[in-house]
C-alpha cells in the first residue's frame, strides 16, 4: 500500500488494525469508521486522536451514511471489514467507490461465506463477486487466513 495519502477503516473494533495502517502506511489522513467507537481501545490510536491535528478522524454511525457525506476522489484505499451481512457489504461498496482516487483500491476483510467463529452466513464474498462481474474491476491479491478469514484487493481495470 502506498505511504501517505487518504485511507479510510470501515469497522475498526479495538483499533489494533488501524494502528497497524498508521504505523506501515503513515497516511497523511486516516478515516476510522464505526457504529460504535466505544469498543475503540488500542491506546497507540487513542493517543493519536488525542493529538492537536490528528491525523485520524472518527465517524460514529452507518458507514455507508458516513461515507457519502466524504468528497469524491478523496481516499487512495478504503478498507472494508463491516457489516458482513450480504445487503451491508453492498451498501459499503456502493458508498466507497465514488470515495477512492482513479488508482484507488479496495480491500475486504472477511472475504468468507461462513463464519465458522459466530455460526452464521457471511455475506462478504458475494457481494465482492457481484461488484466484480457487474464493474471493471479484479482482484489483485489475498491474503489467507488459516480460518478463511481471508482479504482481498480489488483494484480498477486499465484499457
Amino acid at each position: 500500500l502506498p505511504k501517505g495519502g487518504g485511507i479510510a477503516e470501515v469497522g475498526v473494533d479495538r483499533g489494533d488494525f488501524s494502528l497497524e495502517i498508521l504505523n506501515r502506511c503513515a497516511p497523511e489522513k486516516l478515516h476510522l469508521f464505526d457504529m460504535d467507537m466505544t469498543r475503540l481501545q488500542n491506546r497507540g490510536v487513542l493517543e493519536v486522536i488525542a493529538q492537536r491535528g490528528s491525523p485520524v478522524k472518527a465517524h460514529v454511525g452507518d458507514s455507508s451514511t458516513n461515507l457519502r457525506k466524504v468528497p469524491d476522489g478523496y481516499f487512495d484505499v478504503i478498507y472494508i471489514d463491516g457489516d458482513h451481512a450480504y445487503e451491508g457489504v453492498k451498501r459499503d461498496i456502493d458508498a466507497a467507490v465514488p470515495k477512492l482516487k482513479p488508482q484507488g483500491v479496495l480491500i475486504f476483510n472477511d472475504y468468507t461465506v461462513w463464519s465458522a467463529t459466530s455460526m452464521f452466513h457471511c455475506g462478504v464474498a458475494r457481494a465482492v463477486h457481484e461488484f466484480c462481474c457487474d464493474n471493471p474491476w479484479k482482484f489483485r491479491y489475498i491474503a489467507l487466513q488459516s480460518m478463511m478469514y481471508n482479504d482481498v484487493m480489488l483494484v480498477r481495470e486499465t484499457a
